[in-house]
């Protein structure tokens, strides 16, 4: 997991997520970022 941010505005800090398997292999890749309204769904 790694931190992306911005550092004029901690609002929009982006996490990378990556997986790799038992041989260092790329799996799943993605990332999530606060939600920017209260109505906004997981």
């Amino acid at each position: 997991m790694e931190k992306w941010g911005n550092p004029e505005n901690s609002d929009k800090d982006y996490w990378f997520v990556e997986t790799k398997d038992e041989n260092g292999n790329k799996g799943l890749s993605g990332g999530m970022m606060k939600r920017q309204s209260q109505e906004q769904s997981y």
